[in-house]
């Protein structure tokens, strides 16, 4: 681990002196994927290239591929993990071999084509990577959306000798959501299904059947829910099935003057308990958090949280629903993100699996803007070039109200799935690439999230942005 984080800091130190457009770089260690490595992407005017490489569960693994368009199509070629999501359902191949995708010009059709061999490989924040690759495979992806209430996809593929022919429908009316996927999953049949209904923010039902596998389990869990709230009330219920057993649970909550207090009562094959919590908003950074529960013994946990400008931590007391168990466990949740000057972040947090186990998961990154000489324009370490086929820039300066670059500035450009947020480097420079046919985005200062200190409040900001267009966002210090 140590030499990886050696290679990371290298990486990070090469950075300013690159001659690419933009150079990202992330890096990590986590028991939850079994994974330690560091990754690299370097975006071109006209491709992407990412270079990946450690150790995932006691095997090393190294990945690269290269991705530019072609006559309409997006191309990757070498070791990627192309994913095929149907909206309820989703499939990752990890590939070496070529996979192609395409969409239509209003976005309501798109086909993803992948070929070559595949073998063993996971995906984490920080690391990619194909492992033994030796089964033939081909994949079709094909999605349409027939009209603004109703979507329809399909995949077929098959990977060393076994097949998979997957078909979902989705629809919307109101605060109706229905889904569904049946077919066979790696020559076993697969089928789950949901149903929400939503009556603005008051009301919510769910029902829904899904399958899940992890390392060799299989379980599928009927679940039925529902949650109501008014005024300063809340309440809950919902009952779990599965072939371990069924559970119950319900709930009442309050919400007043900062403070949300919340009672739950569990049944399962294990038993009966109670849970008790409460949480106390101090001030709009700081919480403080109790939890009081009975299973296997009474328990009191304290928790609390901060929101700063360089650091958001966490820590808590939660229960979870096992299905593959069928019982309920309590958790330890804690999570710290930092935010630091040059786009970097670092991040640390629990994750619990579907059998109980609670595993930490650290990783960390850099993001470089860079200048590009040749057909391009570098105003303030922002590059602008004329074109770039597979991603679209966007970038600006951040300044205080006496012209002075302002480092560490939190920019969120777009809303959604396109959404990056940046943070100003030591010039005040930000830039970041966003999808392909992104025409225009919202630009979002948020300045309780800069990694820099101070009270700081905007003067001035676009509220959208072009490709290529300069954003400028003034601000001024209070204190």
């Amino acid at each position: 681990m140590r030499r990886l984080l050696v290679v990371l800091f290298l990486l990070l130190g090469a950075a300013g002196n690159a001659s690419s457009q933009v150079l990202a770089v992330t890096g990590g260690d986590s028991t939850l994927y079994g994974a330690a490595g560091a990754e690299a992407t370097l975006y071109m005017p006209e491709s992407t290239s990412s270079v990946s490489f450690g150790e995932i569960n006691g095997h090393p693994v190294f990945g690269a591929n290269y991705t530019r368009a072609f006559r309409g199509w997006l191309v990757t070629a070498g070791d990627s993990q192309p994913y095929f999501s149907t909206g309820q359902l989703g499939l990752v191949f990890p590939l070496r071999g070529i996979y192609v995708t395409r969409g239509n010009k209003d976005k309501t059709r798109r086909l993803s084509i992948l070929a070559g061999l595949t073998g063993e490989a996971q995906t984490t924040p920080f690391l990619y990577g194909t492992r033994a690759a030796n089964r033939p495979s081909l994949g079709v992806l094909f999605t349409d959306r027939l009209s603004d209430s109703f979507d329809f996809s399909t995949i077929a593929a098959f990977e060393g000798g076994k097949r998979t022919a997957l078909g979902e429908g989705r629809y919307r009316w109101k605060g109706l959501k229905l889904a569904g996927a049946a077919g066979w999953l790696s020559s076993e049949f697969y089928f789950d299904a949901t149903a929400t209904y939503t009556y603005g923010n008051h009301f919510s039902i769910v029902a829904d059947h899904q399958n899940y596998r992890f390392e060799g389990l299989n379980a599928s869990a009927n679940t039925a829910s529902g949650a109501a709230s008014w005024k300063f009330f809340n309440g809950n219920a919902g009952i779990f099935e599965s072939q371990a057993g069924t559970a119950e649970t319900a709930g009442l909550g309050v919400t007043a003057h900062g403070i949300s207090a919340t009672v739950n009562r569990f049944w399962s094959k294990q038993g009966a308990e109670m849970t008790y919590s409460a949480t106390e908003h101090i001030n709009r950074k700081f919480y403080i958090s109790e939890f009081y529960g009975t299973q296997r013994g009474k328990s009191i946990q304290f928790g609390g949280g901060y929101s700063g400008n360089f650091v958001n931590l966490s820590l808590g007391y939660a229960t979870f629903y096992l299905p593959l168990t069928g019982r309920f466990t309590n958790s330890t949740v804690a999570s710290v993100t930092l935010q630091l000057p040059h786009s970097a972040t670092a991040t640390l947090g629990t994750n619990i699996l579907p059998t109980g186990h609670v595993l930490w998961n650290a990783y960390g990154g850099a993001y470089q803007p860079l200048g590009i000489g040749t057909g391009n324009s570098s105003i303030g370490g922002v590059a602008t070039p004329a074109k770039f086929k597979g991603e679209v820039p966007f970038g600006g300066i951040v300044t205080d109200d006496k012209g002075r670059p302002v480092e560490g500035a939190s920019v969120t450009l777009g809303s959604g799935k396109k959404r990056s947020t940046v943070y100003s480097n030591a010039a005040g420079a930000f830039s970041a690439m966003l999808p392909k046919n992104t025409e225009s985005v919202e630009v979002t200062v948020d300045v309780l999230n800069f990694a820099v200190a101070g009270d700081w409040v905007v003067v001035n900001q676009p509220k959208l942005a072009t490709p290529g267009e300069v954003i400028e966002v003034t601000l001024h210090r209070v204190k």
